[in-house]
């Protein structure tokens, strides 16, 4: 395994030893799958993490940027080409392969005596769901300076060697997104996130465009800009995070999100059947997107849906955490999400729930909201 990527790679192995998949005919689906919901198990992001930061120690002052790569593609992934506009790749080369369910960890910086700042690019090839192969272009801005604009990311997947032509148009779009993105195109998700400041963290999650029945589990509108602009009494106004947490928040249940969010768990509850469960709906009014960050299962284990990735300003997540098959042990687990506090410092919030057996019911609906 290579110094710049962490994790045990998730196998057919891997699933074979987990309860949900005994006697199961295991895919690549399914492997994307489990990946998706173990991104930071087993401290694998925390290590991806602290390894970048030690490469950023090491290069000292200036503009850098701080690249998290998490392959969830249920297939090893690897890198073809890159693209400099202003910058270079730092110490450590680009992960040359990433495989299913690990992190790959670079720095790219600034050109010594330049004032130019870190802006480039970065394409891996995979497979899609028809096993063809895509490519998902990796790309970031962080200006050295900043008077003119912010940090931003693009990214988009597309047909393998699309990328070739396309980076003068790729660099015009860094100019027009903010500091997340998803696309979506051939089978394959690419979802892009950076901080701020001179140094960020940029994040990449590279999966597969999962089958409606396992990941289509958050629901609503987000609450953007874009959102409030369209709303009289924020007219001409300066809009902020704070602005946009309060609107989400007052708009919990505006709409049919809430319904449909508890609609659809309730549908998992029906297909698991008789046996301890926990309908969970996680509400995001923080202003900013959620990522799921980690989880801890004391009794039981997540249902048939994962825990949602990615839970934007103003949208509910649901799954469902059931009790383990053969076992009188109840669901009792916990779940966090990680975003942003009001100076823009990380921030977790981590929800806990017991269901045990031998209660008078055997369902719990879990109502959780995330405020700013």
């Amino acid at each position: 395994m290579a110094y710049n990527v962490f994790g045990n790679p998730i196998t057919d192995e891997t699933l074979k030893g987990m309860p949900e998949y005994a006697d199961k005919q295991i895919g690549r689906l399914a492997r994307a799958y489990v990946a998706l919901n173990v991104k930071n198990a087993a401290e694998k992001g925390f290590n991806a993490r602290t390894h970048v930061e030690k490469l950023k120690e090491q290069y000292g002052d200036g503009v850098s940027t701080l690249c998290l790569v998490y392959n969830a593609t249920g297939h090893t992934i690897r890198y073809v080409y890159k693209k400099d506009w202003y910058g270079h790749i730092g110490k450590a080369p680009y992960p040359p392969l990433i495989a299913n369910g690990q992190w790959g960890a670079f720095l790219h910086v600034k050109t010594a005596g330049e004032s130019s700042g870190s802006n480039a690019a970065v394409v891996y090839r995979g497979l899609n769901i028809v096993n063809e192969e895509c490519d998902w272009m990796l790309s970031w801005s962080n200006p050295w300076d900043r008077t003119k604009s912010d940090n931003t990311v693009y990214t988009e997947v597309r047909k393998a060697g699309h990328f070739d032509t396309a980076w003068d148009e790729i660099y015009k779009n860094l100019d027009n997104v903010q500091e997340n993105i998803k696309h979506a195109s051939n089978g394959c998700v690419s979802i892009m996130s950076t901080g701020s400041g001179t140094s960020p963290i940029v994040e990449a999650i590279l999966t597969l465009d999962l089958p409606v029945e396992m990941v289509n589990n958050v629901f609503g509108n987000p609450i953007t800009d874009e959102t409030l602009k369209g709303m009289p009494e924020y007219d001409g106004k300066e809009i902020t995070r704070l602005d946009r947490a309060r609107v989400a928040f007052n708009m919990k249940y505006v709409g049919e999100k809430s319904l449909d969010a508890r609609t659809y768990v309730e549908n998992l509850k029906r297909e698991y059947g008789l046996g301890i469960s926990t309908l969970c709906l996680v509400y995001n009014a923080t202003g900013y997107m959620i990522k799921f960050h980690a989880r801890n299962d004391w009794h039981g284990h997540i249902g048939k849906a994962p825990y949602p990735d990615v839970i934007l300003n103003g949208q509910w997540g649901a799954f469902l955490h059931v009790q383990t098959a053969g076992e009188s042990s109840g669901s009792n687990a916990a779940v966090v999400y990680r975003g942003l506090n009001n100076v823009s410092d990380e921030c977790d919030w981590m929800l806990s729930w017991r269901n045990r057996t031998g209660t008078d019911t055997t369902v719990s609906i879990n109502d959780s909201f995330l405020i700013y």
